[in-house]
């Protein structure tokens, strides 16, 4: 099929199947939005934890500042995990989407993938890999892990005096 070639209606089992994977894409973004609210929250907590222990005006004393950098690796790790499975979740949901799309509904499928290229190119051009949902992985993963290093580095500090 041609980009500018006049598209016709996909046939009615088509348009049933595309509901299924419809309401997938609901679940991915439900998904990505419990995962943007984590990410929130964590930065949320580790600024005003880094502000109460790394500024004079706010100084908690050591066994607490040792107390809570401890809860705060703790969390740390947790919220990767947290994303790790969030990611893997959503991953999962958009292989799944791609082989069913392909076999429930091809005409539609087709659609989307005109629409992604004419939209953002050849799919392996930088542009249309950095929008694919998951080019950003990297970016969600070292959120936590930087927190869990500068926590560390607060601990290291925190115990030294």
């Amino acid at each position: 099929m041609a980009q500018n070639e006049k598209v016709e209606v996909p046939r009615p089992e088509q348009l049933a199947a595309y509901e299924v994977g419809a309401k997938v894409y609901d679940h991915i973004i439900a998904l990505q939005s419990g995962l943007a609210t984590v990410v929130n929250l964590y930065l949320l907590i580790t600024g005003a934890l880094w502000l109460a222990i790394g500024t004079d005006q706010l100084k908690l004393p050591g066994y607490a500042a040792v107390l809570v950098l401890g809860f705060h690796l703790i969390g740390s790790v947790a919220t990767l995990q947290i994303i790790a499975s969030n990611i893997n979740a959503t991953k999962l949901r958009f292989t799944f989407l791609k082989i069913f799309g392909e076999n429930y509904y091809p005409d539609i499928e087709e659609i989307g993938k005109q629409s992604f290229e004419a939209t953002y190119g050849a799919p392996d051009t930088f542009k249309a890999k950095f929008v694919r949902w998951g080019g950003q992985t990297i970016l969600w993963y070292l959120i936590p892990i930087t927190g869990l290093a500068g926590s560390c580095y607060f601990l290291v500090r925190t115990l030294r005096t």
